[in-house]
């Protein structure tokens, strides 16, 4: 599922045009028009910001900041509060807590490029046992990897394997690389074994998002592409890595 933006305030109209833009740029946005519907919107898992659009046709801003609820709900996620006239926009300032403030006519990239630094600034937050690239996050700890929130049915070895091509990313990475580095042991295991495991976690991440950061090398090995969600499709002798 892609990372959800919830609007509160605004008019139906006014919302509906923000709505249509995120969703153009990745960003699966709810609008909503009471308090009720904001608690249930807030509860996605992979929330990535919420923004305030100002003059509010439900109050539910006012509501939201008179009683002090923004902070519990936001979470760390970024509050972007948007007002139609600088003389608003100054006055919301006083008076509402948000992280920034915009004013109309604005262009939909840059409330995109906030959200992105936001959720990129949070991933180099994470702590030691944690590996991130983009929306993919491994736990070392937990030996569990989520893309946008969502687990990947990996076992721990293919853990193990995604875990070394992320610390080494956009390189070739052979398979005796592997075999050193993931099993650690002096055993023959065929490269099949090596191949058939690196196939299931290409497999999980297409069933996933339909995206396939790593890259086979004829006679080499692999590389593992970290940008994967920036980069347009890549073809690769017939086969094709599309961003999510």
């Amino acid at each position: 599922m892609k990372d959800v933006v919830v609007l509160a305030g605004g008019n139906s109209e006014r919302s509906l045009l923000i709505t249509d833009k995120l969703a153009a740029e990745k960003y699966y946005a709810i609008s909503c028009q009471s308090l009720t519907e904001f608690r249930l919107s807030i509860n996605a898992k992979n929330l990535a910001a919420i923004i305030l659009l100002f003059p509010d046709e439900f109050g539910m801003i006012k509501e939201l900041c008179n009683n002090n609820m923004l902070p519990s709900f936001a979470d760390g996620v970024p509050v972007i509060f948007i007002s139609t006239s600088s003389e608003q926009n100054n006055r919301a300032r006083l008076s509402y807590k948000a992280d920034e403030f915009l004013i109309e006519p604005i262009s939909i990239s840059e409330v995109v490029k906030l959200i992105d630094d936001s959720i990129e600034y949070r991933l180099q937050m994470e702590p030691e046992h944690i590996l991130a690239a983009g929306g993919l996050v491994l736990n070392r700890e937990t030996l569990t990897v989520t893309l946008r929130n969502k687990k990947l049915p990996l076992h721990p070895l293919q853990v193990y394997i995604l875990e070394f091509m992320m610390q080494n990313p956009r390189r070739p990475i052979t398979r005796k690389e592997l075999l050193i580095n993931v099993w650690k042991k002096n055993v023959l295991i065929e490269d099949r074994t090596i191949d058939r495991n690196v196939k299931r976690i290409r497999d999980a991440f297409k069933r996933q998002a339909k995206a396939d950061p790593i890259r086979t090398i004829r006679r080499v090995g692999y590389i593992f592409e970290d940008r994967f969600e920036q980069l347009p499709s890549i073809k690769e002798k017939g086969r094709i890595v599309k961003p999510i």
